[in-house]
């Protein structure tokens, strides 16, 4: 989802994707990442939040970066967090709804249920993102694999350390 809000703001014109380095002495690829436009209302979900954490007019905007940006602090499971953004942004379109749990199902609180006839709507829609997806691949493939390594270190970057004590 994040590597693909990365491609649609690309595609909208809202950010330009380039190859750079960074490290004052041990220099790391990286896919740099430059705001094109102030503009970006209407965005939500993650493609919001990723142009939100897309500084305008720094040098810090490597993608790594950016997407250690969505998070204000270390969380056990970023993976997870990403599908929960994902789910909460639906929600608020109305493709999923809450719902109470009953009997010892209480303790765990209410329960996301989709919208299957809304969802299965989407299909087209799906297919139109794996093309776009496809499509900026094979432009540029060097760049797309950076920017599919990029994201997962940022991602990682917030997985929350165990604390471990050797006492």
């Amino acid at each position: 989802m994040v590597t693909f809000a990365f491609v649609y703001l690309v595609e909208q014109g809202h950010v330009r994707l380039a190859m750079g380095k960074t490290g004052r002495i041990i220099k790391r690829r990286h896919v740099l990442a430059e705001r094109t436009s102030t503009a970006g209302g209407g965005l939500g979900g993650v493609e919001g939040q990723s142009l939100g954490a897309t500084l305008a007019g720094t040098k810090k905007n490597d993608v790594p970066t950016i997407v250690w940006r969505l998070w204000s602090s270390d969380v056990p499971s970023p993976v997870g967090d990403v599908i929960q953004m994902g789910k909460a942004y639906l929600r608020t379109l109305g493709y999923f709804h809450e719902e109470e749990r009953g009997g010892i199902g209480r303790l765990l609180g209410s329960k996301w249920v989709p919208d299957c006839d809304r969802i299965l709507a989407l299909r087209e829609a799906a297919t139109s993102v794996q093309g776009l997806v496809a499509a900026f691949r094979s432009r540029q493939p060097d760049l797309y694999g950076q920017l599919w390594k990029d994201v997962g270190k940022g991602i990682s970057a917030r997985q929350e350390a165990p604390d471990i004590d050797d006492d």
